[in-house]
């Protein structure tokens, strides 16, 4: 996924109230909405553009400059996920939009304070190109996870993420990130884990799901 997120970004420095609305802080400012994220590909599968809103966040969130958006323009979709049942899905649902079969679903992007939940719709457009639209739907303060920190240094450990719920595969389970640092025992060291993407098995069963559904009613 061409999604990578560590901080929101804001117009002013804000920290939501833990426990409370997420998009009010401590003196009652609402914190700015984060626009939705596009990104497109054309029919070769390659990326060939992106907005304000995916630069600004990829350059807030540890991504690099707003400029190292450029860095991704050009590639394939494909180069950017390397789990080959995340590829399937994302073939399946690329498909379905190029056929006006619009593909919507949930998924989670955490930074280390923060649990997001976005919406991302997928759909086609002229010439074969496809949408990638993500919208943050909530944000819930917690304490920060520093497994999620990219700054963290790391070992030659890997442990298993879910691409779409951001649970950890951990001691044949799959669990919430801040139960896995636990159990797992993770920041016992100098260095964690680094992280890998795939996707647990209730998500891929949610996904298949509705792209079964498109299929049949196409």
């Amino acid at each position: 996924m061409v999604r990578e997120a560590k901080k929101i970004p804001v117009e002013t420095p804000a920290t939501a109230v833990p426990g409370g609305d997420p998009n009010v802080v401590p003196d009652g400012r609402v914190k700015p909405r984060l626009p939705t994220i596009r990104y497109w590909i054309d029919a070769h599968d390659r990326v060939i553009r992106v907005n304000d809103a995916w630069a600004r966040f990829a350059a807030e969130n540890d991504g690099g400059p707003v400029e190292a958006a450029s860095g991704i323009l050009g590639r394939t979709l494909w180069s950017f996920i390397e789990d080959a049942t995340i590829g399937s899905l994302y073939r399946d649902m690329v498909l379905l939009a190029r056929k006006g079969r619009s593909v919507g679903f949930g998924f989670r992007c955490d930074a280390p304070g923060f649990r997001r939940i976005f919406q991302m719709r997928i759909s086609g457009g002229k010439a074969d190109e496809v949408e990638f639209a993500s919208t943050l739907e909530s944000e819930e303060a917690r304490e920060p996870v520093s497994l999620l920190d990219c700054h963290q240094p790391r070992n030659e450990q890997y442990l298993r993420m879910c691409s779409w719920c951001q649970r950890v595969h951990a001691k044949g389970q799959w669990v919430p990130v801040e139960a896995a640092v636990v159990l797992l025992n993770v920041m016992s060291g100098p260095a964690v884990p680094s992280i890998t993407h795939g996707i647990c098995g209730d998500c891929h069963g949610r996904i298949m799901a509705e792209i079964s559904k498109l299929r049949l009613a196409s």
